[in-house]
């Protein structure tokens, strides 16, 4: 359905908001188990996959945008850097 020429922008946003918000309650879901890791970590990369492209995408996702900044070391990043990432995020939720 996403792939199809006439799929509306909207309908593209809305479908990968909700696959950004279940993959990460699935990940939350996943037992810390050394049997689960695996998986775990799979399901993590998905996740970090799925952030990446809201970012590079400037997609209006305010979760999207809050796990990219969470997931950033904000003591080595520096001042300009993180206010640059901070900005791309509040114009990209002006949208």
């Amino acid at each position: 359905m996403l792939s199809h020429p006439s799929t509306s922008d909207e309908l593209r946003v809305e479908v990968d908001a909700k696959v950004l918000r279940s993959k990460q309650k699935y990940l939350s879901a996943i037992p810390s188990t050394k049997e689960d890791m695996p998986l775990k970590r799979q399901v993590s990369k998905e996740l970090d996959e799925l952030v990446d492209a809201i970012v590079l995408l400037h997609k209006p996702d305010e979760l999207g945008w809050k796990l990219y900044l969470e997931g950033r070391d904000c003591e080595n990043m520096g001042t300009s850097r993180l206010e640059s990432c901070f900005d791309e995020a509040q114009k990209s939720m002006s949208r």
